[in-house]
Order: C-alpha cells, then sequence, then structure tokens
C-alpha cells in the first residue's frame, strides 16, 4: 500500500512496538497504525517537521522544526510538552537510553538538553557551527555531537560538560556510538 501526502516528507521513526510509524513533514506529523496503515492521529506544526524520534521505551515522541521548536508528546495520549527553542532550524534530535533526556542540534549551531518530563531548557552547548548530529553513549551518560565547525564532542549528560573533543579536517555530518560504549565513529 502506498500513503500520499501533501508537501515534503523530512523523516520517518518507527515506533519500539513496531505498531505505529510517526511521519514528519510539511507543517505537520502523522502518526500512521501499521496494521491498517491508516492515520491514525494528524498534528499541525509551527514549521516543517524537520525530525522526530521515538524514545526507547515508546512512551515519548520528540519533535523538532524548520522554526526551532522543540516539543515531547506522550503517545497516544493528551500531553505535550515544549522543550528548548532553537533560533534556527533543528536538524536532529534523540532521547538517552533511559528515556530521562532528549538533546536536540541545530543550525543555531547549539546542542540544548532536556529533561523529558520536565520540557523547557537544562542547558545549552554552543559549537562553532552547525550542529548535524546527536548520539548517546548506551549508558545515558554521555553524548556525541558533531558539528560544521569540524569537532566532534563528548559531553556529560547530567552536566553539560565536554569530557573528550576529537577533530575532522572539514565538516562533521554524522556519529554513531557502538553498543558498548568503547567506540565513536563519524563521518565527515
Amino acid at each position: 500500500k502506498s500513503l500520499q501526502f501533501d508537501g515534503t516528507i523530512w523523516d520517518l521513526n518507527l515506533h519500539p512496538g513496531g505498531r505505529w510509524l510517526g511521519v514528519g513533514r510539511s507543517n505537520a506529523i502523522s502518526i500512521i497504525d501499521m496494521e491498517n496503515l491508516k492515520e491514525n492521529v494528524f498534528f499541525r506544526q509551527n514549521g516543517d517537521v524537520k525530525t522526530i524520534d521515538f524514545d526507547d521505551s515508546g512512551a515519548y515522541m520528540a519533535i523538532g522544526t524548520t522554526k526551532g521548536y522543540v516539543s515531547i508528546w506522550t503517545v497516544m495520549g493528551s500531553q505535550t510538552l515544549a522543550g528548548p527553542k532553537h533560533n534556527s532550524e533543528v536538524i536532529d534530535l534523540e532521547f538517552s537510553p533511559d528515556s530521562k533526556w532528549l538533546v536536540s542540534v541545530g543550525a543555531d549551531s547549539t546542542a540544548r538538553t532536556v529533561l523529558t518530563i520536565y520540557g523547557g531548557q537544562k542547558y545549552s552547548i554552543t559549537h562553532g557551527d552547525w550542529v548535524e548530529d546527536v548520539t548517546f553513549g548506551p549508558d545515558s551518560s554521555w553524548f556525541v555531537t558533531v558539528s560544521d565547525d569540524n569537532t566532534v564532542r563528548v559531553i556529560d549528560t547530567a552536566t553539560g560538560q565536554e569530557r573528550l573533543r576529537m577533530a575532522h579536517a572539514n565538516f562533521v555530518q554524522k556519529v554513531r556510538v557502538s553498543g558498548n560504549g568503547q567506540w565513536i565513529a563519524t563521518t565527515g
């Protein structure tokens, strides 16, 4: 079956249980029921939905827009919390493995953190250029950002303090961490 949407589809993310598919698109989010492939929930957003992420427990979905808005939705519930506000487009966001934290990164050269249950912003980390990607270590105590300022930064989740910095010769685009936390792979 094919599903048709108006405008651009920017991101897709499958709920951990496999029942729901989140579709981030022009000014909206659709939640598709994978059992019958029908749109179950539809939300209008302030700006195109550039990135979405479900937490590992499946309780939350994070939303980042081209206008810098981040929100956290209680999946299939009525609660939505405002997250940090970026000054430009949100490029990526990710929940910690324990679902307690959300980090969003963007074209405003920042990484912004939020405690999932409270919303708002806990702290912000400024980079020298766009922050392109973020991922957590396996125990949620640290995360890694990569930026067009040629840096890879390992950040302590609780404090926002930088633990380690590495450099590329040019922009850094993607980062992944091994399941045991021993390896960080980056591309640039």
